[in-house]
């Protein structure tokens, strides 16, 4: 067993009395995930006392076959970020090896084995906990293939926040793994904690285990085991009353009445009637007083530590000599309050360490707490196991205590547990009034109030601007409150204001930081009709200013790409500008914030696939390497709508739901709005209408203009043709087209409209916005959006064979695969209305392939039908080779044949190392070979054949 098993896992005389039912059907269900091999969650509750300690390690002691890791949560624990991952999985990485120092660096710094904390221009978007949660995922799928896992958490009420949100991540990620997690907890009134329990308890069908008070005819038992088989029926039902059954509380009760000579007769039930659970716990505190004074010291002294390494940490604390620790610790274990453990003691039970705790006079609590910190300190413990004590105790502004909380603090960030760092930092304010004053302190907190999304930040770190005297430190804070402005209080308004103030005294501003400050104030500028205006003059400036070759002008120069797009300038022009944007992109993404996506966008609406593919690809690494959840999910999103638009829809797909996994959420509204769109449009070309509309049904068009353009499909699809051309049209106004800016690269909206308009017999509006479309594409130089422009133009005149040819002409060199079948059809059909049906099937077979290629299943049945119509025998679907890979199969395959292992393609594409394994097998049937090594061959022979 690995890890550290908590205070109260002595069986007491109650034992498992009355638990049969509970522990088999425990049992069952971790059996059922050895059997089966798929992941099961049991919760076990009761309150303090009951047994659940007891029930956990008759279950664990009893699970041979399963390799066990445990942990226990405790009251001072709840600060210490991933403590009780550290106790699950800390031991068995060390024990065992395991290299995760080359893992993603959350990973590592979780389980306290290094890792660096963000930067402060990684933290406003929640930059580690999701990576740490998905490496440490892959940590325990690794140990679970190796053997069945059972993970145990005792006291789960008390865990950190970071772990049991690991917990969740974890438990709901279990159906492919041979993974059994318990938990045991006490039920009481609502709490974070207890909300995440019960939340995941709902999400994974949990096994829900109740544990009760014993009955009265357990307690008459336990009473005759314990005094004797002739204790009296009236005694055995006051002790019931007494202690409600609690089997902790009776074990107290009847080890202070035998204490007290009390015998088990009806006389004396009168005598335990009147005994009270607050007076049952006072019994331990008697039994304590009993002792000499050095146990009584050591006691208290265990008691504020709650769990200590050793006993000459407890020594220290109590401030005695070894010598007469150890005759306390004799004292204490025949008193039967503690128990000895691995060089230590502790508690019997947790209630135990409470009476004593709580019992303390406050003055003597706080100064316990403040030797528990300074002791620690020395020992060189951990900064954050120190810190509880420290907010326990009284501030002494002593400078070891400051070097503690900044390390806690720093220490916490780097696994992503902002919360943490903004308490201990609040401390540091605390002891250090002079703290509240260094603008350099103010930075610290409020860029940890930011990260974990408190809205102090912004009053924080305005104090911190207004004490700020260095450049330097100016422009950071105004960066920084701007996001706060940006992200907590949702007021772009104020935040372009203090960047603006600080660009009036920018002259002394190192180039760098006036670089990236002008680059946030004209990417939030460009927003408002008011300041937009300011900002394109201000760009068309700069754009014949000479910039550095510095990652600081990047953000300037992506906001240039995106104009020169907007403003429909040649395609080339563009790609020059993003491709300087993005030429470092390990420096540049991170610090850039949203900005770098203008840049790797307009190199995706321009055409230039290849070069948005690339700077995406590096996108999405970097996040991964950083530990940036937002910034690897943001570069997810936006690579899958490049793959979209390039006809991968499958890899499309597997990016969209792996964001989600990282991210999603009912508070994430850039998400909600971009993601919906994106993934209906998947839909629509999978034919899946009715899912395609359901998913756009919520989603924010104002902030995503793409939920237009989709929904405005939709409608068409649905035959709602001025429904359709208002979704169009708004699209174009959210565009910005009145205002002369727009590029067809973007959105075909002008064509989408077109079709509408044709639909209603409105063909002379339909030809005139479609035209339009297609001369600023030509003037742009972007193939791709002249082809669509030529189809919807097609659709609107008399003579589509001709234009139609033209479109397809047109999108056959411009890697929009989807777009150029979608014309092939049209043409197809239009070939056939003119009664030239064998000319039709060429097209039409063209379209089958490239549908088919792509996973376009909707478009490639309307291409079949069309051939079927033609009087052509489209060809079955494969049964063997390459052709008849599903694309998630292909896709899997390709990943094998260039090298990665299960784990790797797993992690990839964001499923289990089971499916992995399926898909492949699929994929060596199909194409009758032995294993892996035989894939490149195999796909290359598939290749040459298509």
């Amino acid at each position: 067993m690995e890890g550290r098993i908590g205070p109260g896992a002595t069986a007491s005389a109650a034992g498992l009395l009355e638990r049969d039912a509970q522990l088999a059907a425990a049992v069952e269900r971790v059996e059922h995930t050895r059997a089966a091999g798929t992941g099961s969650v049991v919760v076990i509750e009761g309150p303090a006392g009951v047994g659940k300690s007891t029930l956990l390690d008759v279950l664990v002691a009893g699970r041979t076959g399963f390799a066990c890791l445990r942990a226990t949560g405790g009251e001072m624990e709840g600060s210490f970020a991933f403590g009780v991952v550290r106790q699950l999985l800390g031991h068995v990485v060390r024990r065992r090896a395991i290299d995760v120092v080359t893992w993603p660096r959350p990973v590592a710094a979780a389980l306290g084995l290094g890792g660096q904390a963000p930067s402060t221009t990684e933290v406003a978007h929640d930059a580690f906990v999701h990576d740490a949660f998905d490496g440490l995922y892959w940590l325990v799928a690794e140990l679970a293939t190796a053997q069945p896992l059972l993970l145990v958490i005792d006291d789960a009420h008390w865990a950190d926040a970071a772990s049991l949100g690991f917990v969740e991540y974890l438990a709901r990620r279990t159906q492919d793994l041979a993974l059994a997690i318990v938990l045991g907890t006490r039920p009481g009134p609502d709490g974070d904690a207890l909300e995440v329990i019960r939340r995941l308890a709902q999400q994974t069908q949990a096994l829900p285990i109740r544990l009760v008070e014993l009955s009265l005819d357990g307690v008459t038992r336990v009473v005759r085991e314990r005094l004797g088989t002739e204790a009296a029926e009236e005694f055995c039902r006051a002790c019931h009353e007494a202690t409600a059954g609690n089997p902790f509380l009776l074990h107290e009760l009847l080890d202070q009445l035998s204490a007290d000579g009390i015998l088990p007769t009806e006389e004396h039930a009168e005598h335990v009637a009147t005994v009270r659970t607050d007076a049952v716990l006072r019994a331990v505190l008697i039994r304590l007083a009993r002792l000499p004074e050095p146990a009584v010291g050591v006691a208290e002294a265990l008691a504020v530590l709650e769990w200590a390494p050793s006993l000459s940490v407890v020594a220290a604390v109590a401030g005695i000599d070894a010598q007469t620790t150890a005759e306390a610790e004799a004292g204490l274990l025949a008193a039967d309050l503690v128990r000895s453990r691995r060089g230590s003691i502790a508690f019997r039970h947790p209630l135990v360490r409470t009476a004593i705790h709580d019992d303390l006079a406050p003055g003597r609590r706080a100064h316990l707490h403040a030797r528990a910190a300074q002791v620690l300190h020395d020992a060189n413990t951990a900064a954050e196991t120190v810190v509880p004590h420290l907010l326990a105790s009284d501030p002494t502004g002593d400078p070891w205590r400051l070097d503690v909380l900044r390390a806690a603090a720093r220490a916490a960030r780097g696994r992503g547990a902002h919360e943490v760092a903004v308490q201990a930092l609040r401390r540091l304010m605390a002891e250090s009034p002079s703290a509240g004053r260094d603008p350099a302190a103010l930075e610290e907190l409020g860029t940890a109030e930011l990260a974990a999304l408190d809205p102090e930040a912004i009053g924080t770190l305005a104090r911190g601007l207004d004490r700020a005297e260095s450049p330097e430190s100016r422009a950071r804070l105004a960066r920084a409150l701007a996001r706060a402005h940006a992200d907590l209080g949702n007021d772009l308004r104020s935040a372009l204001a203090v960047l603006q103030r600080q660009l009036n005294d920018a002259e002394a501003l190192p180039d760098d930081d006036r670089l990236r400050l002008e680059a946030d104030a004209l990417s939030i500028s460009r927003l408002f009709p008011g300041t937009r205006r300011h900002a394109d003059a201000r760009l068309a400036e700069l754009r014949d200013a000479t910039l550095p070759a510095d990652p600081a002008a990047a953000p300037l120069l992506a906001n240039l790409a995106l104009h020169a797009l907007e403003w429909v300038e040649h395609a080339d022009v563009v790609a020059r500008l993003a491709e300087r944007a993005l030429q470092d992109p390990d420096r540049t993404y991170p610090d850039s914030g949203f900005v770098f996506s203008f840049a790797a966008n307009a190199l995706t609406w321009i055409g230039r696939t290849d070069a948005a593919r690339a700077a995406w690809d590096a996108a999405v690494t970097v996040g991964r390497q950083r530990g940036s959840a937002w910034l690897h999910a943001f570069a997810l999103l936006w690579r899958a709508h490049l793959r979209t638009r390039v006809g991968e829809l499958e890899d499309a797909e597997a990016d969209i739901h792996a964001v989600y996994a990282m991210v999603g959420g009912p508070e994430n509204p850039f998400l909600d709005a971009y993601g919906p769109a994106f993934l209906a449009d998947i839909l629509l070309d999978r034919g899946a209408l009715d899912e395609a509309e359901e998913i756009l049904a919520e989603a924010d068009p104002e902030i995503a203009v793409f939920v237009h353009s989709s929904r405005s499909r939709v409608h068409l699809a649905r035959g709602r043709a001025e429904d359709a051309l208002a979704e169009a049209l708004a699209a174009g106004e959210l565009l910005g087209w009145k205002g002369g800016r727009d590029s067809p690269g973007v959105l075909s909206w002008r064509s989408e409209a077109a079709r509408a308009l044709a639909v209603l017999g409105r063909n002379a509006e339909a030809v005139r916005m479609a035209a339009e479309e297609r001369d600023l594409a030509q003037r742009a130089d972007v193939p791709r959006a002249v082809g669509v422009a030529l189809h919807g133009l097609a659709v609107a005149e008399d003579r589509p064979v001709t234009r139609l040819e033209e479109a397809c002409t047109a999108l056959e060199g411009s890697n929009a695969p989807i777009e150029q079948a979608r014309a092939l059809v049209d043409l197809g059909v239009a070939l056939r209305h003119d009664r030239r049906p064998r000319d039709a099937r060429t097209p039409l077979r063209q379209a089958l392939d490239l549908a088919h290629r792509c996973g376009a299943t909707g478009l490639e049945s309307r291409a079949r039908e069309e051939l079927l119509a033609a009087g052509a025998r489209p060809r079955r679907a494969a049964l063997s080779g390459v052709e008849a890979l599903t694309p998630t199969e292909l896709r899997v395959a390709r990943l094998a044949a260039e090298g990665r292992t299960n784990r790797e393609i797993a992690q990839e594409l964001y499923v289990s190392m089971r499916t992995v394994g399926t898909h492949l097998g699929n994929a060596y049937r199909k194409l009758d070979i032995d294993g892996r090594d035989s894939l490149p061959d195999a796909l290359a022979r598939g290749a040459d054949r298509r």
